[in-house]
């Protein structure tokens, strides 16, 4: 499943005393008249594909889990079920034009 949104927050890394890592990232989706917001979260060695993220990013994540509940903040915390973040794509115009050799151009 995917989920295209912008970058309402990016979490930071929580690290726990057995070692495991998590960490969130909560998007800002417009469905019609109304602003909603998910979250999604990586654990252990994945926690570092969410380190160029900025908020205000537009991007689409997929998730492993077909089941994405909406996120509530509360005291600068957010509360939900996240599902487990596989991919993020960022969605640029500049970052998805090839960069190539000039050689793979056609000649007319």
């Amino acid at each position: 499943m995917e989920i295209t949104g912008t970058i309402h927050e990016v979490g930071n890394t929580e690290e726990f005393a057995s070692g495991f890592k998590k960490r969130h990232l909560i998007l800002e989706v417009i469905e019609g008249a109304y602003t909603n917001h998910y979250g999604v979260q990586v654990f252990k060695d994945r926690v570092s594909i969410f380190d160029k993220l900025e908020k205000g990013m537009d991007v689409t994540v997929e998730v492993f889990d077909n089941t994405v509940g909406k996120v509530r903040e509360y005291n600068g915390a957010w509360y939900s079920d996240m599902p487990t973040c596989m991919k993020v794509h960022v969605n640029d115009a500049e970052a998805e034009t090839p960069h190539g050799d000039q050689e793979d151009d056609v000649p007319f």
